[in-house]
Order: C-alpha cells, then structure tokens, then sequence
C-alpha cells in the first residue's frame, strides 16, 4: 500500500486500539474525522475529478456530499429532477463512483437546491452568506432566559428535559455552562465573530457567567457601536461577474472591516448571473 498506510502491523495494530474503545469503534470520537477522511481517500478523488469534469465544485463532511455550481443550471450528469416520476434521480457516474466504493445512496436525504430555495449544508444556511437555523437561536436565547429567571440548576433541567432527553446526566452546572457557551461560539464560528447576535448572546452569558467570557471579545462591539449608524451610510454595491471575483472581493471587505476601514460605506457585494449557457 501507498503512503501513508503502508505502516507495519504493529504500527497499525496500536492505532487500531487507540481509535477503538471495548473492541469498537465508537461514533462522534476525535478520531472519527481522521478515520472518515482515511476511509474516503479514494472516493474524494474520483468526486473531485468528476465535479471538475462538469464545472462543479465538489465538498464533503462525514457522510454528507454536496455538489454546487455558479452555472444557470445544474448538471444533469450529476442530478436532475423527473417531472413525470416527481422524483431526483442520480446520475449514473455518480452513482457508480459512490458505490464502488462500498457506500450506498440515502434516497431520502437526495435534493437539488437552487438560489432561490433555501440552501443547506451540514445544518447551515449558505444562500447569500452562512447562516444558523432560527430554531436554534430561540434555544439558545429561551436557556439563557431560563438560567436568568430561574437560576443555573433549574436551566439546565429545563434543558436535558427539553433539548436533549437522549442525553440526560446528571446534574452538573459546569457542564451545562460549557454547553451553553459552545452553543453561543458556534453561533460565532459561523457568523462572524463581529456579528452583532453572537455579540448580544455573549454579552448575556457575561452577565450570567462572567468567569467564561473574555472581556477582549468585546472591542469589535465597541469600535462598530461607537461608528455612525449602518442605515444612514451611503451605499455602494459591487456587481461580479468572474466565478472567483466575488470570493476574493469578499475576503478584502472582510479585511478591511476587521480594520475598521468601511465605516463611511455601507458595501455589498453581489454575483450577477452570466444567462449565457456555455457558463
């Protein structure tokens, strides 16, 4: 075998033990990324190649595949939509990459999305930018409101018995604590740590649990509250048309607001679809 798993017997037996627990492979361990990524070595390529082929821009996470386009139509080698049988059907290249490797296809969980349906990967809203679930902010907002009004103990019941009855523990307010904080960081990770709800929600569990928010978090906050209100600015949108001008045009505006540097401009930035077919 080829790097890196041409490793000797003993070599691999040790991995095997550190990744097993009780002669098993558990899920959800920290390995499980690793072990996937490892497992699916072979297929990535075989997919990246064949999005490739079809001007498409392959990724995955676990199990979960997604194809996406900036084409005015998706490939139907890859997927298209029967309207005689009202059904999504594979495309045969797909399908054949997919099982020679030993998975099969979750018929139920197959969709074709386009832009103006509401997209989602992995749980996130990615239409225009990176979004989090509604319901899970009112979660997040309803146990922080619960600790606030009814104290750590009783918030956390609330929780296990609410949110999460298939893991129920015992009562422990740390661990409840970090929970609600790993909640509000995620909410972070995929707004933006400048993005003002996550700000709001940091700023309550501050209220609450001092000891686990860093004050230093807070100077965006500051520097954008102190900086004339966003609704009077003059605006000014940037139309793209390149595949890849928008991407990098958003990266140096992002840039230029964690320096503080757009504050006399409202932008926005805006892919403008080329109807040419041949795209």
């Amino acid at each position: 075998m080829a790097n890196p798993y041409n490793c000797t017997e003993e070599v691999a037996t040790v991995f095997a033990q550190i990744c097993c627990h009780n002669q098993q492979l558990p899920q959800g361990a920290p390995s499980s990324p690793t072990i996937s990524n490892m497992i699916c070595a072979k297929l990535d390529t075989q997919l990246q190649r064949l999005a490739k082929k079809y001007q498409c821009i392959y990724s995955r996470y676990a199990d979960d595949i997604t194809f996406s386009t900036s084409r005015s139509r998706f490939p139907s080698h890859l997927a298209w939509f029967s309207r005689d049988s009202e059904k999504l059907n594979i495309g045969s290249e797909l399908k054949d990459i997919i099982e020679g490797n030993g998975f099969k296809i979750n018929e139920s969980k197959v969709r074709l999305q386009n832009r103006y349906n509401h997209q989602e990967v992995t749980g996130i809203t990615v239409n225009e930018k990176l979004n989090i679930k509604r319901k899970y902010i009112r979660q997040i907002r309803a146990l922080l409101h619960a600790w606030e009004k009814y104290g750590l103990e009783n918030a956390e019941i609330i929780f296990w018995q609410k949110y999460e009855k298939h893991r129920h523990t015992e009562f422990n307010p740390d661990s409840f604590r970090q929970v609600i904080r790993g909640r509000i960081e995620y909410v972070g990770s995929v707004r933006g740590k400048d993005d003002h709800l996550y700000l709001k929600l940091l700023r309550w569990l501050s209220k609450l649990a001092p000891d686990l928010v860093n004050e230093t978090k807070f100077d965006i906050a500051n520097i954008n509250e102190s900086s004339e209100d966003q609704k009077d600015l003059p605006q000014v949108i940037i139309w793209t048309e390149g595949k890849t001008d928008i991407k990098h045009l958003r990266s140096a505006h992002r840039w230029l607001q964690n320096n503080n540097l757009t504050t006399r401009y409202k932008i926005d930035i805006k892919f403008k679809d080329d109807l040419d077919d041949q795209k």
